[in-house]
């Protein structure tokens, strides 16, 4: 189940200062290139141990499932995942010659998962069709660990370049509010793009094709 795209912003450290957009003009001041043109990015990846529950019947995990059922769906058996995108962000600052002040983000991000089910039908007693059904939806998992934590490391790279530049500070009133628009501007398409990537990938383990191998596998379980 894919989760609505959502940003969180976990720490912000900033003194009381503001944002002005940036202008190239005023980027010539070799001081504040120097001191903030390199960002710190870190990219941490936390797994998370799945938990396997076989306590809900057929039509609690249709239910469950709701909107995500589809037509090839095998409802003996569901993944659920709930991700966990969190950033903390600290701002660096340093003076120009001229007297103004700079500004730029060092990040932290923190990917994971805060839960992460495996769901197996309990009207499956059968270890044969059990094992198909499991590792079906194993392969759910992979994705999600997969494209979770390779997905956000290629976040470094846009980062990187994205707040390796840096804007002047003037007025102390809306300091928190545009550097997070600028944050969020930047980091809110890059998480759009992860999850959409998983929500393809996750389709196509859920076609006709795979669904019949599925159901290749229960049809020579014995009895």
């Amino acid at each position: 189940m894919i989760p609505k795209t959502y940003l969180q912003i976990v720490t912000l450290l900033l003194p009381c200062a503001a944002l002005t957009p940036w202008h190239p003009a005023r980027a010539a001041d070799d001081r504040c290139e120097t001191m903030l043109a390199s960002p710190s990015i870190t990219i941490i990846y936390d797994d998370f141990a799945v938990i396997e529950d076989y306590r809900k019947t057929v039509s609690e995990l249709t239910a469950l499932a709701g909107g995500a059922t589809a037509r090839n769906h095998n409802v003996y058996g569901l993944t659920v995942a709930e991700p966990k995108i969190d950033y903390q962000v600290t701002a660096r600052l340093t003076t120009a010659a001229d007297g103004s002040t700079c500004v730029a983000p060092d990040v932290l991000v923190r990917a994971g998962f805060r839960a992460l089910t495996v769901y197996l039908a309990s009207e499956i007693h059968d270890r044969c069709r059990l094992g198909a059904i499991r590792e079906h939806e194993y392969e759910h998992v992979a994705v999600w660990r997969n494209h979770m934590r390779a997905g956000t490391r290629l976040f470094e790279v846009k980062l990187r370049e994205a707040f390796s530049r840096y804007r002047p500070v003037v007025r102390a009133a809306s300091a928190e509010a545009e550097l997070q628009a600028w944050i969020r501007s930047e980091l809110g398409p890059l998480e759009q793009r992860l999850y959409q990537g998983i929500e393809k990938a996750q389709a196509s383990i859920d076609s006709s094709m795979s669904y019949n191998v599925v159901a290749n596998r229960l049809r020579a379980c014995p009895g």
